[in-house]
């Protein structure tokens, strides 16, 4: 590949992820993508983008990937980045290649590689790369059902993300805290943070955000029995989706609205939905979810006494888990199996399998350690042999239920003493919170009073060097005529009280009309219309601050902003500008390491500042580039040619000046 293009890769990987995360993307063009990229990261002089792309591909393993390789890329990849001094590129590679044995259910390696990057980045200064790998050491700890644990991660990776100011990476926090709140208990405060995240996305116009939170809150409200508000959200979900055409989304939303109406005993429109739910599944390729679908349409024809269909559907369902091989949903359906030949009204009833179903179900979910739903099968089976008349095993599995009950009791016991621990952590990150927020608004204020907004945060955000090239920009030069006069007669004060009060209004007008301060040299003063933000109609703003600046300071009097005689010695009444106007190219960048500056460069800026220094007293001195560009015929704007004239560095240029046109 030659040298590498970072910036150019790192875009190109940003869309693919986008592709997979948001549209479920797998065709083969992405694929045929994501592999081109890792042959041409493959030499090694970028393993943490190298890794970046393998963890992408571990995504789509199901479909399409051989985890085997996955882990062999993997290896090579930190092999790679062992081999250069530079802890960011260490931990970034960590940090994805714990994200790919996550991908294929390694959680103890991830949570391995997930450490080993947080102690890596600790002698670097990269703020969001720590936030991130946080993010990641929070969804380990949720994927082990360590739900305290995570709480505090997700915190700090909030705190972290909110400090560099990255909106996307805070609604994604936001929106994990709902989450871990919601699997504590804590369903207020689970709410809380999604109503947070749903401002944040209402904000950012993030279709993809807004549908996930709708559905979040869904969640919340139907485990707090709230079923038509759980609708409600689940149905909010369901219509931004629709606008998506993610397939597999639309399926979990129609299962999910499914089950609101099953809870709500409007069993026709829930089985409409799973039925919508199972075509959209079949559309997506997607297959975990299928078996669940099946298993919930089973269970509305349980509820309605239709025995006939709920086997069907609970055997469809029994293979689909098994060939998508999750254990808790397969120990789950042989127990509703076993429920539903224990049915005497069933045609199908059978003791013997009614008895083999449960016990696997029983057998399988000891094993998982899933107790909740071990006491409703034993509690089954205990009814089951006493209808055989089996007094000592009916004796023994009721035992064991009421044993499992009281474990289970005594977990939501202590889940609760989880919850007031987590609360407390959480009020006291809070409280630190809000006083690093304090401090860092004060840090960042200083900055932006220093640099343009937009320069402050690519350079928290890690960015530099910061050099830019923007092709059209509008450039303002303004100088006092006669400064150098009225230095010689009055003092420093008085000097310094004259600049303040015209480079405050000047600062005031280029405020209200979009224009960014470059600089002042002496009594000169700099500002750019379309950089460092793009706008396309810079010029004709430049030309309303231009127009509105010289008015400003010609109608001027000091002594409306003097607060004592003194401080007006030695200084004229009033004051008069040379303006000049410019448009054109220019390069762009923070120079400084440690007293930044942000400045403008190339002929631009000369051809400027020569049109100011040839300018007239009161007047805006233009180019012809700004007196014919687009965004300034207008009838607002009237251009008095100034004829051809000598311009120092520029030889004979046509020149105008800027006048408000008059009307009759």
């Amino acid at each position: 590949m030659g040298h590498i293009d970072r910036a150019a890769v790192s875009h190109a990987i940003d869309r693919l992820d986008k592709m997979i995360t948001v549209f479920s993307s797998y065709s083969d063009e992405v694929l045929d993508e994501v592999d081109r990229l890792l042959e041409d990261l493959h030499d090694g002089t970028c393993p943490d983008l190298y890794s970046r792309v393998i963890a992408i591909k571990s995504r789509v393993r199901p479909q399409k990937t051989d985890p085997s390789i996955l882990l062999q890329y993997c290896a090579t990849a930190v092999r790679l980045a062992e081999t250069i001094n530079d802890p960011e590129i260490l931990a970034g590679t960590y940090h994805n290649v714990a994200a790919v044995h996550q991908g294929v259910g390694d959680i103890e390696t991830s949570a391995a590689f997930v450490q080993k990057a947080l102690e890596t980045i600790q002698s670097s200064p990269n703020t969001f790369l720590l936030a991130e790998i946080l993010t990641s050491q929070g969804f380990v700890y949720y994927q082990q059902n360590k739900f305290a644990e995570a709480l505090p991660a997700f915190t700090e990776a909030l705190r972290l993300h909110r400090e560099v100011n990255d909106k996307h990476s805070v609604i994604n926090n936001t929106i994990n805290l709902g989450l871990i709140n919601f699997h504590l208990g804590n369903y207020p405060e689970a709410l809380s943070y999604y109503s947070e995240a749903l401002e944040t996305a209402t904000e950012l116009n993030s279709d993809e955000k807004l549908g996930l939170v709708n559905n979040n809150i869904g969640m919340v409200y139907y485990m707090m029995g709230e079923f038509n508000r759980a609708l409600s959200y689940y149905s909010n979900a369901l219509a931004i989706h629709v606008r998506m055409g993610n397939s597999y989304i639309l399926s979990r939303d129609y299962n999910n609205i499914g089950l609101c109406l099953w809870s709500l005993g409007r069993h026709d429109e829930a089985i409409e939905n799973y039925q919508i739910s199972l075509e959209h599944c079949d559309a997506s390729g997607y297959e975990y979810l299928r078996p669940t679908i099946l298993e919930n349409l089973g269970l509305v024809y349980f509820a309605t006494n239709e025995y006939t269909k709920v086997k069907e559907y609970f055997t469809k369902a029994l293979e689909g888990h098994r060939q998508t091989n999750q254990p808790h949903s397969l120990a789950r359906l042989k127990g509703n199996l076993g429920m539903l030949y224990a049915q005497k009204d069933f045609d199908e009833f059978d003791v013997s399998k009614a008895e083999a179903y449960l016990l696997q179900a029983v057998h399988e979910l000891e094993a998982i350690g899933s107790k909740r739903e071990l006491y409703e099968y034993l509690k089954e089976l205990a009814r089951l042999y006493q209808d055989m008349e089996q007094w000592k095993p009916a004796l023994e599995y009721y035992v064991k239920y009421i044993q499992v009950e009281k474990e289970v009791q005594s977990e939501e016991a202590r889940r609760a003493a989880e919850r007031l621990d987590a609360e407390r952590i959480e009020n006291a990150r809070q409280k630190e919170i809000e006083i690093e927020r304090t401090r860092s608004k004060e840090r960042e204020q200083i900055l932006n009073n220093i640099l343009p907004e937009s320069i402050t945060t690519r350079l928290i955000n890690g960015e530099n060097p910061i050099a830019d090239y923007f092709d059209s920009v509008s450039i303002l030069f303004m100088d006092i005529v006669g400064f150098t006069g009225i230095a010689s007669t009055a003092g420093v004060s008085q000097i310094l009280f004259l600049l303040n009060t015209v480079f405050t209004i000047t600062d005031g007008i280029m405020k209200e009309y979009g224009l960014e301060k470059i600089k002042t040299i002496g009594d000169a003063y700099m500002a750019v219309s379309g950089a460092p933000v793009y706008r396309e109609d810079h010029a004709h703003y430049t030309a309303q601050a231009a127009l509105a600046l010289r008015d400003a300071i010609g109608s001027l009097s000091l002594r409306d902003y003097s607060s004592s005689p003194d401080q007006l010695k030695g200084l004229p009444d009033g004051i008069q500008v040379r303006i000049g106007v410019h448009c054109g190219s220019v390069a762009a960048g923070v120079v400084g390491n440690s007293k930044f500056f942000y400045d403008m460069w190339g002929d631009t800026v000369n051809t400027a500042a020569r049109l100011e220094s040839h300018g007239q007293t009161g007047k805006i001195h233009v180019s012809k580039a700004f007196a014919v560009n687009p965004f300034t015929q207008s009838d607002a704007y009237c251009f008095v040619q100034r004829g051809t004239m000598e311009i120092k560095g520029k030889g004979l240029m046509e020149t105008y000046f800027l006048e408000r046109k008059r009307f009759n």
